[in-house]
């Protein structure tokens, strides 16, 4: 932290730096300090594809915070500049999950799992109003659970991959 700190005080501006720094502010929770670092990164950031990924670790870093509502937003911007990108729809998926949002949760896993290049739409949140239970209850389906805990997996794996171009 201190290195990327150091470097953008003796005027190494670059969105790289920013970026670096908000994943390793990230690491050691110390997320206020990392939505910082990825808010410069982004504006400093010319690469669209480097962009996108700058928005789904602020996206994670508010989740973090428990801004839900600001990273579910920030989630469907980067799922709408990188249609089919299965970390960032399984992203969202995690996080109307945290909200309680099992239905619109599962439609994002099942999304994910299919990793469809053409997906355009987001799941109507109408569906989910009169369902506010965080976890799954009993009795649902062990379809409904494999599938979560299959995405969530995918979720991991494809969030180590990510990170490990990112870093080369």
């Amino acid at each position: 932290i201190l290195m990327y700190k150091k470097s953008i005080e003796s005027g190494v501006d670059s969105a790289s730096c920013y970026f670096h720094l908000g994943c390793s502010c990230a690491e050691a929770n110390q997320h206020e300090q990392a939505v910082d670092a990825f808010r410069k990164c982004i504006i400093l950031q010319q690469d669209e594809t480097r962009r996108v990924a700058a928005q789904n670790m602020l996206a994670l870093s508010l989740e973090q915070q428990g801004k839900l509502v600001e990273a579910i937003e920030i989630h469907e911007k980067c799922i709408k500049l990188s249609p089919g990108c299965p970390v960032y729809v399984a992203n969202l998926g995690v996080v109307y999950q945290k909200l309680g949002k099992k239905q619109i949760a599962l439609k994002y896993f099942e999304m994910c799992l299919q990793a469809d290049d053409k997906m355009q739409q987001f799941p109507e949140e109408e569906e989910e109003e009169e369902d506010s239970e965080t976890d799954l209850e009993e009795g649902e389906s062990d379809e409904e659970e494999n599938v979560t805990t299959r995405a969530g997996s995918k979720r991991k794996k494809m969030e180590k991959k990510d990170n490990e171009k990112k870093r080369k």
